[in-house]
């Protein structure tokens, strides 16, 4: 296994995320210009296709290859919404692109409703293009998005179901609970989005590149092992390397930087990948999987 291989595209992983963020982030505030600035075109190429409305209402998915009709997408699209948020339950980070499949919050401006619509997108992230994101293509579920009515031909209320998945939100909204538990080396946070009784079959990272799989059944044993992890490690940096949400469990790749509370303070890097199934509590039952040796 290459670990220098990991490592490095680990970070060119969360570099891409960390732009295609800053301009979604930035999409909320409406503002064309500050969008725009988020795009690294270089030579005034990029690569857009987002569905828009027709003449008729009908699906449309126009290309676009410059800066100007990257401009030109904003322009139509905050003529008839406001965006608000973001909530990504699938989120694959490479080094050249991100996917996304989630909900976006937003404000119909020709109803004046506020809307949830289920969306995929696809960006491009390409790292020796500038510091912005180099593509953006998506398609949203009818009838998010504002204007659609059907395509030529079609039903538009048989185009699919299109309720927004509840279960999916909650269970990304417990993951970063527990993931903020991990990052703040607070065992409690972590036990309070499990069920009264995990059972976990985990990498035990403490050992490092000794480690092997560890069995913990029970809350007492997983809070052993935190408290463990925690009295081992400083949490410098947690994020997510690839995430995928679904209606009864998550599995997520993280990287971790830690800094050794022993041993002259040294920083490590890992990776974890575990899925963690969701009771009918909903809750964690459990984690499962492995992880990397330092990198």
């Amino acid at each position: 296994m290459d670990f220098d291989l990991i490592r490095r595209e680990g970070e060119l992983s969360k570099a891409a995320a960390a732009r295609v963020w800053r301009h979604a982030d930035t999409e909320k505030l409406s503002d064309i210009k500050a969008i725009m600035a988020t795009l690294s075109g270089g030579d005034g190429e990029i690569t857009y296709a987002m569905p828009m409305p027709g003449p008729n209402g009908e699906m449309t998915i126009p290309p676009g290859t410059t800066l100007a009709d990257a401009e030109e997408h904003y322009r139509l699209n905050y003529s008839v919404r406001n965006h608000i948020r973001w909530e990504a339950f699938v989120e694959l980070r490479k080094p050249w692109y991100v996917f996304f499949e989630g909900v976006e919050h937003y404000n119909d401006l020709l109803t004046g409703e506020k809307v949830e619509g289920h969306s995929i997108t696809f960006f491009q992230t390409a790292p020796d293009k500038g510091d912005g994101i180099q593509g953006e293509m998506g398609w949203s579920r009818y009838p998010e998005l504002p204007g659609y009515t059907a395509r030529v031909g079609e039903d538009a209320s048989t185009v699919c179901d299109a309720s927004v998945p509840r279960s999916k939100a909650a269970n990304l909204a417990l993951f970063r609970r527990l993931m903020e538990g991990l990052r703040q080396g607070d065992p409690d946070a972590v036990l309070a989005t499990m069920c009264d009784d995990p059972q976990c079959a985990i990498r035990n990272q403490v050992d490092g590149d000794d480690a092997c799989l560890l069995g913990l059944a029970g809350a007492p044993a997983l809070r052993a092992h935190l408290v463990r992890f925690a009295e081992t490690f400083d949490v410098l940096e947690l994020d997510i390397a690839n995430i995928v949400t679904g209606d009864w469990y998550v599995f997520a790749e993280l990287r971790w930087v830690v800094r050794e509370r022993s041993r002259e303070g040294q920083v490590r890097i890992f990776h974890t990948a575990e899925f963690l199934p969701v009771s009918n509590q909903s809750v964690f039952s459990g984690r499962v999987g492995f992880g990397t040796p330092f990198l």
